[in-house]
């Protein structure tokens, strides 16, 4: 399932599930069988809007809530990944890292794997919501703090790893500038992210499809507060300008639901179409409303073509996952 960039010309393309494009069943999902130290008042404190909730601390404008509806999203995100990647954690060649740091950790799902996997070293995980677990495992610890702010650790590590930051980081060549700063020479920086934009490798998303609109909508509302929605088919090369060497770019395929035949992209898309489907409605509120001025009632009209279009097994589409490591020298 591993597909090097420059083979995308020659590789093949996902079989479709021959049985997926029925009006009765296309729609059918089921049918195929240590705790946090020192936190000020400004870092708790959060507001509320739209029924979600928002954390207040950090530079950015992040339109996301950090509530527990999107945490378990995030929970769902990383089960993906994990079926994507077949469990593997870390794809650095790196042998027992003493000093990890997982930059926009979340929920610390990742973090916290990654802490049992490698027991003696010291994990870091950074956010700017206190959303983490207090029961973790002692090696790690989570911190509350804005990727985007200048980095003050007291310390260089192994290993930087940062996923699904694609439309919240606003300056992502001085975030890679700073983790190339923070890491020791032979160090790695890991970067697993997601494009905005699903393909198909047979032409079966219309253009005018409510999918594609919602698409075009996000992006402009992203570019409006200056966060990049293109940012994941730029990360090699910002990382080889940052001055990393060996830097390697892994593409994996993720199906928008169960459209294709392959039992694992079927079971990987299922998760994947839920996910998407719970992603609709947080996105909409941050970027249709409250950046190009929607209203609700427009906002919840329109999902309802997008969630069908998520849902149609006759669109045979999916997203690159683009997961690239680059070396210090």
């Amino acid at each position: 399932m591993e597909i090097p960039t420059e083979d995308r010309s020659t590789m093949l393309p996902i079989e479709p599930d021959s049985n997926t494009v029925e009006d009765e069943s296309r729609y059918d999902l089921d049918s195929d069988t240590e705790s946090l130290d020192s936190l000020t008042s400004s870092v708790l404190a959060y507001e509320y809007k739209n029924g979600r909730r928002y954390a207040t601390y950090g530079s950015n404008q992040y339109v996301l809530p950090n509530d527990d509806l999107e945490s378990d999203r995030n929970n769902l995100l990383q089960h993906i990944y994990g079926l994507l990647f077949e469990g593997r954690l870390v794809f650095s060649p790196i042998k027992n890292p003493r000093r990890i740091l997982d930059i926009g950790t979340g929920t610390g799902t990742w973090a916290v794997d990654v802490a049992m996997l490698y027991p003696n070293s010291r994990v870091t995980g950074t956010d700017i919501s206190a959303i983490q677990p207090s029961w973790v495992p002692s090696n790690l610890t989570f911190e509350i703090d804005d990727a985007e702010l200048d980095w003050n650790f007291s310390h260089l590590f192994d290993l930087i790893h940062l996923q699904n930051l694609n439309a919240v980081i606003q300056d992502w060549p001085r975030l890679f500038r700073q983790a190339y700063d923070n890491l020791k020479p032979g160090g790695y920086f890991e970067v697993k992210e997601a494009d905005g934009t699903a393909i198909s490798d047979d032409n079966s998303i219309p253009e005018d499809c409510k999918l594609r609109i919602w698409e075009r909508e996000c992006m402009k509302a992203c570019n409006m507060i200056g966060q990049s929605p293109t940012a994941p088919e730029n990360v090699k090369r910002w990382m080889e300008e940052a001055g990393f060497v060996d830097v390697e770019e892994r593409i994996f395929r993720l199906p928008m639901n169960t459209w294709p035949k392959d039992p694992a992209l079927k079971e990987a898309g299922r998760f994947q179409c839920l996910q998407y489907l719970e992603a609709v409605s947080p996105y909409a509120l941050g970027l249709l409303v409250e950046v190009l001025g929607w209203t609700r009632e427009e906002m919840e009209v329109f999902l309802v073509g997008v969630r069908d279009n998520i849902k149609d097994r006759s669109i045979h589409a999916y997203f690159n996952i683009r997961v690239v490591t680059g070396r210090r020298p």
